[in-house]
């Protein structure tokens, strides 16, 4: 059984400690490939589209996958966004009739690897693609639960509603909320996180405990959530 609890505290003690200078997508991807223990990970929203955007790689295998992707205009990540579905692959020749122009390019710039796309869901619809790559032909070794957990709660910690944002970088007309926005100031006190980071990872705790934004910050705000206490 997934261990939401678990999982969401790791994640946000390692958002909260990473790189200050770092984007936040770059920190949530860092700390995917820690918490899965594989060798890269990106993070890429609206696969197929025309406003597809690479918002995260590890290290250059993920980013030259994700690139060919774009340009080939196929592969695992193209699949797992379109299905919903996660998508694994080795690399192998065997792999050229399903993708026959991305396999091929990809064993020539990466070799051989296992390579895994997981849909981020955190809502109804496909928000994007949380793609790892290994070395060696293996599963997860977190599991594929875990794992298809984590990429929907990295894609509630990246939602952001496009209707509007306000100074802070707050999505959606909730972010004028004045729970919220207190909520949010105390999540930046405990963690020394800037504010679009803090509530980034209010989102994600709603979406693991299947709750609302108002119910967290209500949490905060009476002190039955703390973060500086609870991740120490």
């Amino acid at each position: 059984m997934t261990d939401r609890t678990g999982i969401l505290g790791r994640l946000t003690l390692l958002v909260a400690t990473g790189r200050r200078t770092q984007p936040l997508a770059d920190r949530l991807a860092a700390a995917c490939r820690e918490m899965l223990q594989v060798n890269g990970v990106s993070l890429t929203i609206e696969v197929v589209t025309a406003n597809r955007l690479t918002l995260a790689a590890t290290d250059q295998v993920a980013a030259a996958l994700e690139q060919l992707q774009d340009v080939m205009e196929e592969g695992p990540c193209w699949d797992a966004y379109l299905t919903g579905v996660p998508q694994m692959t080795n690399l192998t020749e065997g792999d050229d009739e399903r993708w026959p122009r991305f396999a091929p390019a990809a064993r020539q710039a990466v070799g051989q690897r296992a390579v895994y796309g997981l849909p981020m869901r955190p809502e109804q619809d496909t928000l994007g693609v949380l793609s790892v790559h290994l070395a060696e032909f293996t599963e997860l070794p977190r599991g594929l639960d875990d794992a298809l957990f984590l990429a929907d709660t990295v894609g509630a910690a990246l939602l952001l509603d496009p209707q509007q944002h306000d100074k802070y970088g707050m999505a959606g007309p909730w972010s004028r909320r004045s729970a919220i926005h207190q909520a949010t100031g105390m999540i930046i006190a405990q963690l020394s996180l800037p504010a679009p980071d803090a509530l980034a990872i209010m989102r994600a705790h709603a979406f693991a405990h299947n709750t609302t934004l108002d119910d967290i910050a209500d949490q905060l705000i009476s002190r039955r959530l703390d973060f500086g206490k609870d991740l120490e």
